[in-house]
């Protein structure tokens, strides 16, 4: 998936295939237990540091807990191709142009994000 920060939990049950997932620190974790109405705020306002800010230590984990996104797909028969690997220390963008390949990081992990995708698509195609 190009852009996880727009895909909802509505619109993952509808997924008839599995699927790779490689979120940034601003990007949903379809894995996450955290409540889904933060994880699914836009990234620019869940990077605000105002927003981080009311998420200082402790009240991040005193959010109400659910299922995970992928929860209702585990019953599909491709539930175990689906990859999802997050990146907390990339921001949303960083494989595509708001990434800066000129910085070492930067291009270690996304050098690994596409080393992800290739393989995830020759072992599902």
């Amino acid at each position: 998936m190009c852009h996880p920060s727009l895909v909802d939990a509505d619109t993952l049950a509808k997924t008839d295939a599995p699927f790779c997932v490689l979120p940034s620190k601003d990007d949903p974790d379809f894995v996450s237990t955290l409540n889904r109405r933060f994880l699914t705020l836009p990234c620019t306002l869940r990077s605000s540091p105002h927003v981080r800010a009311l998420l200082a230590p402790g009240i991040l984990a005193s959010l109400p807990t659910q299922e995970p996104m992928i929860a209702p797909l585990k019953d599909r028969k491709w539930f175990s191709k689906i990859v999802h690997k997050r990146f907390p220390d990339m921001h949303h963008g960083w494989m595509a142009a708001r990434g800066d390949w000129s910085n070492e990081l930067q291009n270690k992990r996304a050098t690994e994000g596409i080393e992800i995708a290739i393989e995830f698509f020759n072992s599902v195609f």
